[in-house]
């Protein structure tokens, strides 16, 4: 399945690149965005029109820089109408109409709908403001290295009860994703789903949004089109309890955290915290997620033991897991 990899796609004029639209992309980045932007997305070699589709597909909403340059162009209608049909499908508000030095009347000539759109007005030189237009409008939540940290030391310090409570959410939230993911692998996979030469992308992203709901599955969690094996999943579960009621040893942190990334390839931070992968955009928030695993599970009056070497027990899991193969 196509995950979700970026906040914004940029539709935009060259012509407007180094006056605007870079230093925009540079800022929306620096904020802990992903953005599809040609400059940041595409290779030496790589094909610009299938990039850009799926550029398209693979972003959350798309900023659409209404310039004179931009207004003038062609194929910018063309992916502007992309997006159109992407809001149509999915029956959300994904267009955000940036009007860089153009007014109502430019707008209205290049296509009445957007003048019915509330639009970020912006100006050459100040790319502060509509960086910050962009936020307040999109509201995108990021986690952040306090959002972690409340967490841990929630799951350290609180009751019985609540511990409780934490732990049938992680285990809703695992059977969530592997159930989803194997319900949607039966239908993708169904022999008569899609006849030769008659894909249909809009019934796919249907789909995919009918099943997302159907499993309280939230935007922007890493989801994969395939089945798991399921003693490896219970085995998983297993672990998670004993994660939250702080019953883990030295091998058994390291391997919760081989199963959920490596053997299962799931969302580790989802399922620990409910952030979903998307939302950890810095490595210092992805690096506490994960030590978060130790500082949780292992109780400290169990394992005053000499640290076992990490290597070695990368080297045993990697056995323990793949030697049937």
């Amino acid at each position: 399945m196509r995950e979700t990899q970026y906040y914004f796609f940029i539709c935009h004029a060259s012509e407007d690149k180094d006056s605007f639209v870079r230093p925009l992309a540079i800022d929306l980045s620096n904020r802990g965005y992903k953005v599809w932007y040609d400059e940041f997305s595409l290779k030496l070699g790589d094909s610009l029109t299938s990039g850009i589709s799926e550029g398209i597909k693979s972003s959350l909403y798309g900023l659409v820089v209404l310039s004179k340059n931009f207004l003038n162009k062609n194929w910018a209608k063309k992916e502007f109408e992309a997006f159109l049909n992407k809001e149509v499908i999915t029956s959300n508000n994904l267009i955000l109409p940036v009007w860089l030095e153009v007014d109502l009347e430019d707008v209205y000539e290049f296509s009445p709908f957007l003048t019915d759109k509330v639009a970020i007005k912006a100006e050459r030189g100040n790319i502060n403001k509509v960086a910050e237009a962009i936020f307040t409008k999109v509201s995108i939540y990021i986690t952040s290295v306090q959002d972690i940290k409340d967490t841990i030391e929630h799951l350290i310090n609180c009751n019985d009860d609540r511990r409780q409570k934490y732990y049938l959410e992680v285990i809703n939230r695992v059977n969530n994703i592997f159930h989803y993911q194997k319900e949607y692998y039966n239908w993708y996979t169904d022999d008569n789903l899609f006849k030769e030469n008659d894909w249909d992308q809009a019934l796919v992203d249907i789909k995919e949004k009918e099943l997302q709901k159907d499993y309280n599955i939230p935007s922007g969690v890493w989801l994969l089109p395939e089945p798991f094996d399921w003693h490896e999943i219970d085995r998983a579960k297993k672990l998670l309890s004993k994660w939250v009621f702080r019953k883990l040893n030295y091998f058994e942190c390291e391997e919760l955290y081989f199963l959920l990334e490596e053997v299962l390839d799931t969302d580790v931070h989802y399922i620990l915290y409910g952030f979903p992968h998307s939302t950890i955009r810095s490595k210092l928030v992805y690096e506490e997620s994960i030590k978060g695993i130790r500082t949780i599970g292992l109780n400290p009056k169990k394992n005053k033991i000499i640290e076992p070497d990490s290597q070695e027990l990368l080297s045993t899991l990697y056995k323990k897991y793949y030697a049937k193969e």
